[in-house]
């Protein structure tokens, strides 16, 4: 059994090697759709809370974020930084919740599909004018999940 396993070795020493010294070949470029996910992206996020500027300088001290409420509805335009997906910080109906919104290219036919799976819309879709136009609805366990056009 000793023997069999130091054959093994170095049967494996020699693959590795032989692997070492031969040219890999690059694998033909794929499209991006082929290398991530063809799904819908997550492309923005909301924070609602109770007291909103108090969570403006909370999340800006602690993740570095640039936070600006200069909009006539004070909500809190984040910039997370490269790499990261923006979002906002404005005030909570109730209990404060968190939600991330999916681009989708029509709100109604989502909004649909979601409600045959089990979910329930909390906001029909909504214009706000020079800004975006969205809906939420809630999964079966209750999420709020938005969706964005």
């Amino acid at each position: 059994m000793i023997v069999a396993q130091r054959g093994t070795r170095r049967s494996a020493k020699r693959r590795t090697q032989a692997r070492a010294s031969t040219p890999r070949r690059r694998a033909a470029a794929r499209p991006a759709s082929a290398r991530a996910g063809s799904g819908r992206p997550v492309v923005h996020f909301e924070i609602n809370a109770r007291d909103p500027k108090a969570l403006h300088s909370f999340y800006a001290s602690l993740f570095g974020w640039k936070i600006s409420a200069d909009n006539p509805m004070n909500y809190g335009l984040v910039q997370a930084g490269t790499g990261g997906i923006n979002g906002g910080i404005g005030p909570a109906e109730g209990i404060p919740f968190v939600t991330f919104y999916v681009r989708v290219p029509d709100l109604e036919a989502a909004l649909s599909k979601a409600g045959q799976l089990g979910g329930r819309t909390v906001v029909p879709p909504t214009h706000i004018p020079n800004m975006v136009t969205y809906a939420v609805f809630t999964d079966p366990e209750g999420n709020r999940i938005g969706l964005v056009k």
